[in-house]
């Protein structure tokens, strides 16, 4: 199952608006909701490296889990929080774009998106971004 969903992946990578291979991963991910996410224990590995700041043996782990499990947003922000920790401007906006992809609904990647371009001078589209994540989610306030 892992092989079909990354090969779906791979093909949506490279052409994101093919039907055939967006309806067959979206079947393959309804049928096996697990494969979108990584098992609780990865995660809680994952995360306690992250708060002890083991930044390097974290983002290896990381990008092993994000190839393994490439729909999760859960993994896509924290890569996007690595690499904005790291310096990486461009990987951090990638990843935190992914997770405004893959969880439309969730404040999560637009309010870390917006301060990383806020960060990085862009405030017009920061301002942008934090207003789509108002609109989008705007039940959670603590974040606007």
């Amino acid at each position: 199952m892992r092989t079909a969903r990354s090969r779906y992946r791979n093909i949506l990578d490279h052409f994101p608006k093919n039907p055939r291979a967006k309806s067959a991963l979206s079947v393959l991910e309804s049928k096996h909701p697990n494969l979108s996410h990584p098992p609780k224990d990865l995660q809680q590995q994952i995360l306690a490296l992250f708060q002890n700041s083991q930044f390097t043996k974290f983002s290896q782990i990381l990008s092993v889990a994000v190839a393994e499990f490439p729909t999760s947003a859960f993994l896509w922000n924290l890569k996007g929080m690595t690499s904005k920790a790291l310096g990486d401007v461009t990987t951090a906006e990638t990843a935190f774009r992914n997770v405004i992809n893959l969880a439309p609904k969730s404040a999560d990647g637009y309010c870390n998106l917006g301060a990383l371009l806020r960060g990085a001078g862009r405030l017009e589209q920061a301002l942008r971004t934090y207003l789509q994540g108002q609109d989008a989610a705007p039940e959670s306030p603590v974040h606007w």
